[in-house]
Formats: C-alpha cells, sequence, structure tokens
C-alpha cells in the first residue's frame, strides 16, 4: 500500500501513532456505538432533505436540488 503524504492536526496524529504502536483496542460497545453514529447520520440525512424541500418551496421554486445545493455550497442561501 502507498503511504500519502498527508497533513494530519494533533489528534489524528496521536491516532496513528496508537495504531502504529498496536495500542488500539476495540471498544467493548462497539455495536452500539457504531448503530448510534448511523442513526444520526440519517437523522442528518433527514434534515438536509427536509431543509433543502423547503428551501426550494419557499426560495427557489424554479431551481433544482443539484442547484440549490450549489448555492448552499456556495453561501448564497
Amino acid at each position: 500500500m502507498k503511504k500519502r503524504n498527508i497533513k494530519l492536526d494533533k489528534y489524528e496524529q496521536g491516532i496513528e501513532t496508537a495504531l502504529g504502536k498496536g495500542e488500539f483496542v476495540r471498544s467493548p460497545n462497539f455495536t452500539a456505538t457504531k448503530r448510534m453514529f448511523e442513526n444520526a447520520a440519517k437523522n442528518n440525512k433527514n434534515k438536509v432533505e427536509d431543509f433543502l424541500s423547503l428551501t426550494k418551496t419557499l426560495k427557489f421554486p424554479s431551481m433544482t436540488d443539484s442547484q440549490i445545493k450549489r448555492a448552499i455550497n456556495k453561501g448564497r442561501v
């Protein structure tokens, strides 16, 4: 595997060092934690979709969802 030169912050460097030393230990409640993050991601996706729908209805009825997303990313909404 080819190593990439990516600048890491202190937190990321600490994780990489711990992994390199074999200090990583799997969480005893890994499944529950994973499920929690998956649910949070789903909830966030639903909120984004609701926001897009509202934005389209109220501000930009003639724009497509992809046009609205681009406007959001450029800070126009």
